[in-house]
């Protein structure tokens, strides 16, 4: 795989930040394989940089999971499994929820009305990528207003981690098994201030996704890395 070099005169916390994204974006569309080593060497020479910003990459992909690092092998992409993603959405289930109660008193109209747009193209687009990036847009935009920058932080971090599992939607038949499948009710009962009908439905919403996503993943799992 070659990566287009980045702009120089970027200082070395930000090129590491773009080297991650960089890394990360290609774990998540199977460009990296999972047990594929990934050379500091190799990747300093595709960036066009040294190799201290791609080590310090390297260290925020571990810390999110993306990757391991061992003595002996160094950094490997991190392989994925069914355990993990049920104990990823479990986590979301719970925090989730929390965000969104603190949130439903200060959203707007304006964020609702978002928030439905975003699901119309999520559901207008076939690629699985896309739609989960809509979906965590639409989520985000429901969320944001609660105002707890480091529960929203956790979270955050949570949904890159999941990233890794979007590309199982590609072994789905059909749009209607994707899973999120009540967002316009949780939307519904949001413009209605009924937090509690909108959190069941979140949380409904998540368990059915733990289910469909981890069914397919076993089945799939020999075809995924």
């Amino acid at each position: 795989m070659t990566i287009p070099p980045l702009r120089q005169g970027l200082d070395s916390a930000t090129l590491a930040i773009r080297i991650a994204d960089r890394i990360r974006d290609s774990i998540v569309r199977g460009r990296f394989s999972g047990g594929e080593p990934l050379k500091q060497a190799a990747l300093a020479a595709e960036f066009g940089v040294s190799l201290i910003p791609v080590r310090e990459a390297l260290r925020l992909l571990e810390a999110e999971g993306f990757i391991t690092v061992a003595s002996y092998r160094g950094a490997v992409v991190a392989p994925i499994s069914p355990e993990e993603l049920t104990e990823l959405i479990e986590l979301r289930v719970v925090l989730d929820a929390m965000l969104l109660r603190a949130a439903a008193a200060n959203l707007t109209d304006e964020d609702l009305n978002r928030a439905l747009e975003l699901l119309e193209a999520r559901d207008a687009t076939s690629d699985p990528i896309d739609w989960f990036r809509l979906n965590w847009e639409m989520l985000e935009t429901l969320m944001a207003p609660a105002d707890r920058p480091l529960l929203f932080g956790v979270v955050m971090q949570l949904h890159h981690r999941s990233q890794r599992y979007y590309r199982v939607f590609g072994a789905l038949s059909s749009k209607p098994e994707r899973p999120f499948s009540r967002v316009r009710d949780l939307i519904d009962a949001l413009r209605r201030r009924d937090v509690d009908e909108a959190c069941r439905i979140l949380i409904q919403d998540y368990r059915k996704a733990a289910e469909t996503l981890a069914r397919i993943l076993t089945k799939v799992r020999a075809e995924v890395p």
